[in-house]
């Protein structure tokens, strides 16, 4: 849960650089991957992330314009990207402009429950979080490289030569 706006928003920030990190190393074709039949494409898990932001936003009560195209999934990584860093840059601005540190210890009933602005808040950081996980294992079904995010991945660990690996 967020106390004030700045700590979402350096939170939020930090996680978007992360999350650009992968984004970045994406192609065109790769963003057709799938690993399942019926399963989300590259494409759709990172246009899924680009595009609910505004969504999550506009159900929270902000006043948030969905993207036009949300439902069509770009044929171009660098479309994807630059729409991510729009939409981020955005939900920076929606936030810092709409809500104040006072308005998130209000509460709203959202998905079946009571819960705090500063909790909402929260819950879009973790979105993000949650589908960039899924992001990376359809990078690596992909052979895509993939970045550490919170801590080496295990190409940067036996790259920079930092031992073997933690066995969990």
């Amino acid at each position: 849960m967020y106390a004030n706006i700045e700590e979402f928003i350096e939170d939020w920030t930090r996680e978007a650089e992360l999350t650009k990190n992968l984004i970045n190393v994406l192609t065109d074709d790769s963003l057709n991957v799938s690993i399942a039949e019926n399963g989300r494409t590259i494409g759709r898990t990172i246009w899924h992330i680009t595009c609910s932001s505004q969504g999550l936003l506009g159900y929270f009560g902000f006043n948030a314009v969905p993207l036009e195209n949300e439902h069509q999934v770009p044929r171009s990584a660098k479309e994807v990207i630059e729409t991510f860093d729009k939409v981020s840059s955005d939900l920076i601005e929606t936030v810092r402009s709409q809500w104040t540190n006072e308005r998130l210890t209000e509460q709203q009933f959202k998905f079946g429950r009571t819960m705090t602005n500063g909790v909402i808040l929260s819950i879009i950081i973790k979105h993000l979080i949650h589908h960039r996980g899924q992001l990376t294992v359809l990078m690596r079904h992909a052979n895509l490289p993939v970045f550490g995010v919170y801590g080496p991945s295990f190409e940067e660990w036996t790259t920079n030569n930092m031992g073997n690996p933690p066995v969990v």
